[in-house]
Parts: C-alpha cells; sequence; structure tokens
C-alpha cells in the first residue's frame, strides 16, 4: 500500500490510530528513506486518529490514549 493508500484504510475502517509498520525501516526503495513517513503524515493530516511513529524497540502501550511520539524521520 502506498502511504495515501494507509491514511485512507485507516480511514475507511475507522481506526482510533494508525500505526505505519515498515516505514522507513528499510533502505532498498528506490525513493529517500523517510519519504513514506512525509507522504503518510500528510495524508493524515485533518483525520480524526493519532498517527503513531514510535522509534524502533519504543514500547507502545495499545491501551493508553494521548500518545507522544517524535516526528523521527525529520531531520535526519
Amino acid at each position: 500500500m502506498t502511504p495515501e493508500e494507509v491514511a485512507e484504510a485507516a480511514a475507511d475502517a475507522r481506526a482510533k490510530a494508525a500505526p505505519p509498520i515498515h516505514s522507513g525501516r528499510f533502505a532498498i526503495a528506490r525513493h529517500a528513506w523517510d519519504d513514506p513517513s512525509i507522504r503518510l503524515e500528510r495524508a493524515s493530516l485533518g483525520r480524526e486518529r493519532e498517527l503513531w511513529t514510535p522509534i524502533i524497540g519504543e514500547p507502545v502501550d495499545l491501551g493508553a490514549p494521548g500518545h507522544s511520539f517524535t516526528r523521527w524521520w525529520v531531520g535526519r
């Protein structure tokens, strides 16, 4: 799925949060490594759900509302 399709699928599913799984994790694509994260962030603006972007190894409590994650792909 493209980042835009991920945002749309999360909206269709009425998800409370969207945690991208492989974005920026592998450097084998022909695009910049942070491109999917930037595009997903843009596609998620104005949506009613949270965009969860934990760094690799950061714990996530699925039952806790209001997570605050660093935009780890910015400025790298």
